[in-house]
């Protein structure tokens, strides 16, 4: 029968090749016939994970975090996103955002307090949100908001939400920012980590 462990080119499995190539079905089938996507990552050391929520695999990813012991912050891997058509460091959750994939940025989402508690730095997390930003993608900041991510944070670049985004983006913030400040979003993250601490973090004015 078929090894889904085998390794293959770069150190690619089946279920990283079907991440990789978009195929949710194929991703699926993998996951339910005992594929493994704990621990597992190619030689560029891109994960199941973070490749099917760069492609918007649904199902698969679903399936994923169905896992407690999957880890939603792996380190940050540079990759081509086609969808963009450029090359950056993404997690799963930058991915998700970058391309749209709301339900996927949803999902990760309603992980909320494992992706809280064991993010590396809340640096990752605004820069997802400046890349969803960056595209647009006014309903996956929505999201982003909701669950905390203040609308003023600056990524490492000092890029703000609203210094990269249209005028819808803009907008978004500048009506969020009325409804809950960023030190009160950030105050919820702080109580969703046990014994974290705010840290330093870039600030501008929507």
């Amino acid at each position: 029968g078929l090894d889904v462990e085998h390794r293959g080119m770069w150190g690619n499995n089946p279920l990283l090749c079907a991440c990789a190539y978009g195929s949710d079905e194929v991703a699926t089938l993998l996951l339910n016939h005992g594929a493994e996507c704990v621990g597992i990552e190619n030689e560029d050391g891109a994960t199941p994970l973070m490749l099917g929520c760069l492609e918007g695999l649904t199902t698969a990813v679903k399936l994923m975090l169905a896992r407690p012991d999957l880890d939603l912050w792996p380190a940050a891997v540079r990759v081509y996103n086609k969808d963009v058509d450029s090359s950056s460091d993404q997690t799963p959750l930058r991915a998700a955002c970058e391309n749209g994939h709301i339900e996927l940025v949803r999902a990760l989402l309603e992980h909320s307090s494992s992706v809280l508690q064991t993010a590396p730095s809340r640096h990752a997390i605004v820069a997802a949100a400046v890349a969803a930003a960056r595209q647009d993608h006014v309903a996956v900041l929505q999201a982003l908001f909701d669950a905390g991510v203040p609308t003023d944070a600056a990524d490492e670049s000092g890029n703000t939400v609203a210094s990269v985004g249209t005028v819808d983006v803009t907008d978004l913030c500048r009506a969020r920012a009325n409804i809950d400040s960023g030190s009160l979003a950030w105050r919820r993250l702080d109580e969703a980590r046990p014994g974290g601490s705010r840290g330093e973090i870039g600030r501008a004015s929507c």
